[in-house]
């Protein structure tokens, strides 16, 4: 398999292809269409959820590689202030570990549990991107007053 990542049901089409079991084949081919919307894209399945449900697809690593999505781009906002430390920043995250949709494991947000892995004062390497040019204080902050609003930049499932 070359070429851009597939889509959970195309990944699951590679899964049938890869089986010679008829239980697993009959299965997947129930999920592949009639079972789709609410046993696979409802629950949020993973392709690693289906190999550890059918054990009789035989699937190479790098087929399985190719199957998985991307990483996303990660992005928090600095909690702290300049005076604080003009040297260091804070980050505020919540830690996502949750039982899965699937019903069948844990959902773990993996940026927020490696960051809550880190010791105090350990180093991060990250990249910082600038605000929106409109984005600033008044030139007069004393005197106008000023109403902020932090909304977040992730997506905290409950």
């Amino acid at each position: 398999m070359n070429g851009p990542p597939l889509t959970l049901l195309q990944n699951i089409l590679a899964l049938l292809e890869a089986t010679k079991d008829d239980k697993t084949k009959q299965e997947l081919t129930r999920l592949s269409d009639s079972a789709f919307a609410y046993e696979i894209s409802e629950k949020r399945v993973s392709v690693m959820d289906l190999l550890e449900r059918f054990p009789a697809v035989s699937l190479t690593v790098g087929s399985f590689l190719q199957m998985l999505p991307p990483m996303r781009v990660r992005q928090y906002s600095i909690s702290s202030s300049p005076l604080w430390n003009p040297s260091r920043v804070t980050l505020t995250y919540a830690v996502l570990d949750q039982p899965s949709l699937s019903g069948h494991g844990r959902f773990v947000g993996v940026a927020s549990n490696y960051l809550s892995s880190l010791e105090p004062d350990e180093r991060l390497h990250v990249s910082v991107r600038g605000s929106n040019q409109a984005f600033h204080l008044p030139t007069d902050p004393e005197n106008v007053p000023v109403i902020m609003i932090a909304a977040g930049t992730g997506k905290y499932l409950v």
